[in-house]
């Protein structure tokens, strides 16, 4: 009969943009995607990974494996921690893209360029792809992931 639940329609999926697929940026990805939201990630780099992606050779973490892995995501070597080099880091966490089905949902070598918020409250993001061409993209959150050594797109003065 009309008026049950099952007749209407459900609610669209909150659209989520984030902003960098480093270490953050993958696992709000991963936690966004678990509770149903639409998402879209933007990885400046050629890969996953953020800073770690682009360190110098040899670079290693200074936090051992145990405290730096994901509680959702073991590498199985728990009982033998280690200092991962960067390299071994990207790793894991192109092992976790993999896992989780992340990779759909990730644009690699995509520059946002701006962000900012429409009459409705909706974020506007202004992404660059290959260094070519344009795009625009509408969310309705938006997460900034892109880490502590990256200049911060330009917000919207309307946060």
């Amino acid at each position: 009969p009309a008026g049950h639940a099952r007749d209407v329609a459900a609610p669209a999926a909150l659209r989520v943009g984030v902003i960098g697929c480093g270490p953050s940026g993958l696992i709000v990805l991963k936690e966004c995607l678990d509770r149903g939201f639409a998402c879209t990630a933007f990885e400046q780099g050629s890969r996953i990974g953020g800073a770690f992606a682009t360190a110098y050779e040899g670079a290693q973490l200074t936090s051992s494996s145990i405290i730096t892995a994901f509680g959702c995501h073991s590498d199985g070597r728990e009982a033998s921690p280690t200092f991962w080099s960067a390299e071994d880091y990207v790793q894991y966490l192109q092992a976790f893209e993999r896992r989780f089905g992340l990779t759909k949902h990730v644009q690699c070598g995509s520059t946002v360029e701006a962000a900012r918020r429409d009459e409705h409250g909706a974020w506007i993001v202004d992404v660059v792809v290959g260094g070519e061409g344009g795009e625009q993209h509408t969310f309705d959150a938006l997460a900034v992931c892109s880490g502590l050594h990256q200049e911060c797109p330009v917000l919207s003065p309307r946060c």
